[in-house]
């Protein structure tokens, strides 16, 4: 099991890595995340 510090790490260094290499799908996920914190948390689905 990973300690949250080596979990951290690892996912800056994924983010770095997708910023240098497509810097346009990050910009679409940003954009997309600021849209989608005015939903809210998504209700669950009727049984």
């Amino acid at each position: 099991m990973m300690t949250p510090n080596r979990q951290r790490k690892l996912l800056a260094d994924m983010a770095e890595r997708l910023r240098e290499e497509d810097p346009q799908l990050v910009g679409r996920f940003a954009i997309f995340a600021r849209l989608a914190e005015e939903d809210g948390p998504v209700p669950p689905e009727p049984a």
